[in-house]
């Protein structure tokens, strides 16, 4: 999910007329290329419209862009496009202009690869917010304040070449006194071609449980005045005489075995390190994404500790650069003889004003901005990102025309009167049908559409039967995880996607949020099929169908009603939508396939359903004895052989149940005993 109005108004922020920059996707996978891995792209001032278009099909962990401007010729990579990046493709130090940005990075501490708490992800916002005070009360300007989604970022505006005698960092080494046990301020981001995170792009990082949630990258504030800090001002903040480290012994009076178990017990060791020995972290202390076992503690023969991360970004993080992470009251840090005490204060009072997250955007501004068009599915009926509900009567077809309507899309065939302009990622989650008859369903389908085998690569099925509800508890994360890379949905049916009692509005709630989780992370378009109430749904307007709460009844894009025609034989399909021109309602008939047939569609009511002739029983069992419902050594339940009837015969429900007894009583059919005394059916003996 992406906000193109936020990403075109941060980016001209952030650059000028003539400034070229990288987008990155981290973690990307694309329609076409399922493993994760980066996607780049280099974008100039005057084609920032192109990159949320650009996005658009990208599904990616993190989406970043490199804040200061990289040289010009660098366009002619990937010219105001995105592609996968091969080696050295992406932007390096001695890629960058100038630095435009000093970044402070304020980061929740907890494990690597997880998003923040919405606790930690406060702490972060706070810790921001003491930081921008302190500085002010130095004279410093307002920073650019953005919300990355689990942690807070200041932007402050300077003029400084892109070779600085270290100067940025040197700022935020300095910056580093206000740690704390619960917020950290990043050290590695000094670097010229330092990527940071794109707002209004999503930040994931591993599964959403709880309150550990996916959340949208924004810019929270933006000072009138961008005013640039000058170089003298940026010298301020750094202590005059930076004390040198003297080698660090191990003393009587210091058990560095006792003081790793206490402040790193993540460390794994000791295990032998030339002639002393070394402590191995999984996750770098001071950069949760150095989680590639770069990050040692050494204690050599004669006692000297030290420490180190193989990134560059922890060049300068030492052994007592270690312990002032740690155990910051016992290492004091010399500070700058300049006021911090404003950045070093706490909030202790719980009114303090809470930073707002929410955006308006200015109608006379946004109306000029040229946003991504809709990606059609269906021309001028589904869009992706939309949600659909598909509903009509019990044992009407619904499920049969999910599978001729997926494949259409999968395959980008037209269907019906309906334009279908390109094949799609299709994945088609049925709950209802067992896998070996549902196989059987897709052969049929597939080989009346003309469909071979190896076209169907487009169509991934999940056969669900017997799974807990995927709209709830871990299950739902995982399928969150599923569905990303397709661009249409189909769930079959709804009722088996939660456990709320569909007539409540709370408890409805629960699954169309999660589609529109769907809908809004992964970008798919959601078709969902729902049932209509018992009665004639002609006796009905078609926005009252659908069993259950109102609400779903109004909660979707678009509909797609089936219901029967007036004339035997026949199905009137009509739809609405929100976005689009009502389509117009016609006439099917149901062979296999779905046809439309040019007859009037007119709904079977109350009223014509008393004009109808009744099937009789002779008749019904007529039927079912051509149809051969149950093949010889078949071991069908009851409720296998109803379906067959409701299918095969079109009988009634009832009158199936009625047929299915008479068969037996004329040894037609003969019942078995299956496990935890299942009736089972099967042909009688033939002599």
């Amino acid at each position: 999910m992406i906000k193109p109005y936020d990403i075109i108004q941060a980016l001209r922020l952030f650059f000028n007329p003539g400034d070229v920059f990288e987008i990155r996707a981290l973690g990307a996978t694309t329609p076409g290329y399922r493993r994760e891995h980066i996607e780049s792209g280099y974008f100039d001032y005057e084609h920032i419209e192109d990159v949320p278009k650009a996005l658009e099909n990208i599904t990616a962990r993190g989406i970043y862009f490199t804040p200061n401007p990289v040289n010009p010729v660098l366009l002619a990579r990937t010219a105001n496009r995105i592609k996968p990046a091969g080696k050295d493709e992406t932007t390096s130090d001695k890629d960058i202009l100038s630095r435009r940005w000093l970044l402070i990075d304020c980061d929740a501490i907890r494990p690597a690869k997880i998003s923040a708490s919405e606790e930690e992800h406060d702490a972060a916002l706070y810790k921001a917010i003491e930081i921008k005070d302190g500085l002010k009360s130095m004279s410093w300007p307002d920073p650019v304040f953005l919300d990355s989604g689990n942690g807070a970022q200041l932007m402050y505006r300077v003029n400084l070449p892109r070779d600085d005698n270290d100067l940025i960092q040197n700022c935020l080494n300095a910056l580093a006194s206000v740690n704390d046990d619960k917020v950290r301020i990043d050290q590695a981001v000094f670097n010229p071609s330092r990527i940071w995170r794109l707002p209004g792009t999503m930040n994931r990082k591993g599964d959403e449980v709880d309150d550990r949630v996916y959340r949208m990258a924004k810019i929270v504030e933006v000072p009138e005045n961008l005013e640039a800090i000058p170089e003298e001002k940026l010298k301020e903040l750094i202590p005059k005489s930076p004390e040198k480290e003297a080698p660090q012994q191990i003393t009587d009076t210091f058990d560095l075995d006792n003081w790793i178990n206490q402040y790193c017990p993540e460390a794994e060791g000791p295990t032998s390190w030339k002639d002393g020995r070394k402590w191995i972290f999984p996750v770098c202390p001071f950069n949760p994404e150095h989680d590639n076992r770069s990050a040692v503690i050494t204690q050599q023969h004669n006692g000297a500790i030290g420490f180190r991360c193989l990134h560059n970004g922890c060049l300068n993080n030492n052994w007592k650069a270690l312990r002032q992470l740690k155990e910051p009251e016992k290492i004091p840090v010399t500070l700058p003889s300049v006021d911090l005490s404003a950045i070093l204060a706490r909030f202790q009072k719980e009114e303090t004003k809470k930073v707002s997250l929410l955006l308006p955007v200015n109608a006379a501004e946004w109306i000029k901005v040229k946003l991504p068009p809709p990606v059609p599915i269906i021309k001028d009926f589904i869009d992706k990102g939309n949600k659909i509900q598909l509903i009509g009567d019990s044992k009407l077809g619904k499920s049969w025309f999910n599978l001729n309507l997926a494949l259409s899309i999968a395959t980008g065939c037209n269907f019906l009167h309906w334009k279908i302009p390109h094949p799609r990622k299709v994945l088609l989650v049925q709950l209802e049908i067992g896998a070996v008859y549902y196989q059987d369903r897709l052969k049929l389908v597939s080989k009346a559409m003309g469909i071979a085998d190896e076209d169907l690569c487009n169509l991934s099925i999940i056969n669900g039967r017997g799974l807990p509800p995927l709209m709830e508890g871990e299950i739902f994360y995982e399928f969150l995880e599923v569905v990303t890379g397709y661009d249409v949905v189909f769930i079959d049916p709804l009722y088996k996607v939660h456990s709320g009692d569909e007539n409540k509005v709370e408890d409805m709630k629960r699954p169309l949020l999660a589609f529109d989780r769907i809908c809004e992370i992964g970008g798919a378009a959601v078709i969902y099929t729902h049932h209509n109430p018992k009665g004639l749904s002609g006796d009905r307007k078609l926005v009252d169908r659908g069993s259950g709460s109102a609400v779903l009844s109004r909660d979707y894009d678009g509909m797609i009603s089936l219901s029967p025609h007036a004339q035997d034989g026949l199905l009137v399909l009509e739809a609405l939508t929100r976005n689009h021109p009502k389509p117009r309602a016609f006439t099917l008939i149901r062979d296999g396939l779905f046809r439309i047939v040019d007859i009037e569609p007119e709904e079977l009511t109350s009223q014509s359903a008393n004009e109808r002739k009744k099937m009789t029983l002779l008749e019904a069992m007529v039927c079912v004895k051509d149809a051969d419902i149950i093949h010889q050594g078949e071991l069908l339940r009851a409720e296998e052989v109803d379906d067959r009837l409701v299918s095969i015969c079109d009988l009634p429900v009832r009158m199936a149940r009625t047929v299915r007894a008479e068969m037996v009583r004329q040894k037609e059919w003969e019942i078995e005993t299956g496990e935890r005394n299942a009736k089972l059916y099967k042909c009688g003996e033939i002599f």
